[in-house]
């Protein structure tokens, strides 16, 4: 019974990567369009998750 609880609960993690990766990258990508963005945005991801770091440029 623990096993199939930990395997549905991994089914519904890595569901959750799948859907939720594109929809954070859609969401950064369109606000960087969209608006007059004038620096950095470095995107580092790996097998444990990933970091996204937005470094603004002040004149």
């Amino acid at each position: 019974m623990t096993k199939q609880r930990n395997l549905s609960a991994a089914k519904i993690i890595i569901a959750l990567q799948v859907l939720l990766t594109p929809m954070v990258l859609g969401t950064v990508s369109y606000w960087v369009i969209n608006s007059d963005f004038q620096g950095v945005i470095q995107l580092k991801l790996n097998r444990d998750g990933g970091e996204v770091l937005i470094d603004r440029r002040s004149e």
